[in-house]
């Protein structure tokens, strides 16, 4: 470790220089950019796009924006089409899921593969490698989206494991209101009824909506919630069920709704339109399907080994 310190001769004025001997990684490969691709059905969201990338470039040191919502509101897929919108303002962007784990975790996981750890720093705090992969990974110039996804808690962010540098924009889904009063935030409204019924149309066609349309409106509002989620997944399951009339699709959520309430009485509104979208789905799955998805839910959310899979099948 190095100490330098220069003084000018008057009280106020020092300037003190530490260089710590910690080398740059002896094998250093670009960090490649891991945002996946948006939906193709996004619709709407078009001021929070823009208030977003407002909130974003304020030269004010690193700048974190919290979009908060219900789940199933389109939390994520928000931030997925700012990716892709303005995907030329950055150099680079990588998108963290801090659901299981906390920022320190991920960050070590995504750029340990392609940056080398000094040996002097293996036996240092968490903290302290977190620190020297921010200063290592970074692109040389130009500014670096960092989307931390589905955050339960503050915790999950401390400050220490914040990176320094104001060129990091750090964009925030959580369900938890005022997450911190440090972040700039964005409280996700659920989706307008007009867009509901044009993010069906863009999945089922418009000939289809407009039959029913007034039917197409009180499914999305007094059964779906006009939750994002819920209205995709049941414009998906309409279109694998295309001779499915809307008539009887709303018999099918109620039935599901009812069953769901009477198990999940506490659950508000929202979720339960959400819930009632998936069990539709599930209960056409036969059973064997049925238990298969089950042991699948056992695993980690990551990358399964098709042997794996075998297994399960036999």
């Amino acid at each position: 470790m190095k100490i330098n310190i220069e003084q000018d001769g008057t009280d106020n004025n020092q300037n003190n220089t530490f260089n710590l001997n910690i080398p740059e990684p002896k094998e250093r490969q670009a960090v490649p950019s891991n945002v996946g691709k948006s939906t193709v059905n996004f619709v709407g969201r078009e001021d929070e796009l823009t208030l977003i990338h407002q909130q974003l470039q304020t030269e004010q040191g690193v700048i974190v924006c919290a979009v908060e919502g219900l789940g199933g509101i389109g939390k994520t897929a928000l931030a997925l089409e700012y990716a892709k919108r303005y995907q030329q303002e950055y150099a680079a962007q990588y998108w963290l899921s801090l659901r299981l784990s906390g920022l320190a975790e991920e960050i070590v996981k995504l750029a340990g593969p392609y940056l080398s750890l000094p040996e002097i720093l293996k036996k240092e705090s968490l903290e302290k490698q977190v620190d020297w992969y921010w200063q290592n990974w970074l692109p040389q110039q130009g500014k670096l989206l960092l989307i931390l996804d589905d955050v339960p808690n503050i915790d999950r962010i401390p400050d220490q494991m914040l990176p320094k540098d104001s060129r990091i924009k750090i964009l925030v889904t959580t369900r938890e209101r005022c997450l911190s009063t440090e972040f700039e935030s964005i409280a996700l409204d659920v989706l307008p009824l007009d867009k509901c019924v044009e993010l069906l149309t863009k999945i089922v066609g418009t000939a289809k909506v407009e039959k029913e349309k007034a039917l197409v409106e009180q499914i999305c509002h007094k059964i779906l919630g006009r939750l994002t989620l819920a209205v995709e997944l049941v414009g998906e399951y309409l279109a694998k069920n295309r001779h499915l009339k809307f008539s009887h699709l709303r018999d099918k959520l109620n039935l599901a709704h009812t069953a769901l309430t009477q198990k999940r009485n506490h659950r508000d509104y929202g979720h339960l339109g959400v819930a009632a979208a998936i069990k539709i789905s599930w209960d056409d799955l036969s059973s064997a399907v049925q238990k298969v998805a089950m042991l699948l839910s056992l695993f980690a959310p990551v990358a399964i080994a098709w042997t794996l899979l075998s297994e399960i099948k036999s």
